[in-house]
């Protein structure tokens, strides 16, 4: 009864969750089924009982612990200032997206913008307000697939996977038009960068490309 106690334990401790949730449940089957046959129904109740809810507060305490590490996860790679991914997750899924590129043969582009020089001149609060107001017009071009980031440069970048030459353009026409629109002067002026990722590219070279695209187009 106790190493099935320890068992549940080390499962949760050692398992991702979705793991946990077919191994315990697994492990208490042949357990229960090898409990009844050494014992009589009615002396087998009380451990049952104790392994069924033991099993139970383990899989509660790995379903709270895995939304903590998820939400712990979400704030360390999101800027707090606009809400959208940081430098570091940027890198993270730009990886991922390059290594399915290349295995599918599949294309990817990403579109680089940067915010107006003289916002950094109007101080840190509305510096940092503008900036959020920017975010928030980007997400709302986005496809269901892309992503929006901003760099340790404050550059913005957007991960756009599944798109050619012509979509990008089309995405970037959309940016565009929804900058004109906006309560901003200075963002009509904005200019959009874009570039492509190249079978062999790593992520500190789609990065630096990044940068070089935005510096041409100042």
């Amino acid at each position: 009864m106790v190493w099935s106690l320890i068992f549940c334990g080390l499962a949760v401790y050692l398992l991702r969750f979705r793991h946990a949730c077919r191994v315990i449940p697994a492990y208490g089957l042949v357990w229960v089924f090898v409990v009844l046959l050494s014992q009589p129904s009615l002396a087998a109740l009380p451990m049952l009982f104790v392994f069924s809810a033991c099993a139970a507060l383990a899989l509660g305490y790995a379903w709270v612990n895995g939304i903590n590490l998820k939400n712990l996860s979400a704030v360390a790679n999101t800027d707090p200032v606009t809400m959208v991914y940081n430098q570091y997750q940027f890198t993270l899924d730009l990886q991922r997206e390059m290594t399915r590129a290349e295995r599918l043969m599949d294309e990817l582009h990403l579109v680089g913008l940067r915010p107006p020089q003289l916002w950094q001149d109007l101080g840190a609060e509305e510096f940092e307000r503008r900036l959020n107001d920017l975010a928030s017009l980007l997400r709302s071009c986005l496809k269901k697939t892309d992503t929006c980031y901003r760099l340790n440069s404050d550059d913005f970048v957007l991960l756009t996977p599944h798109s050619n030459d012509e979509a990008t353009a089309e995405f970037m026409d959309k940016i565009a038009q929804v900058l004109q629109d906006s309560t901003y002067e200075e963002l009509t002026a904005l200019n959009v960068s874009s570039i492509r990722h190249e079978p062999g590219d790593e992520v500190d070279t789609m990065v630096q490309k990044v940068g070089e695209s935005l510096n041409a187009v100042a």
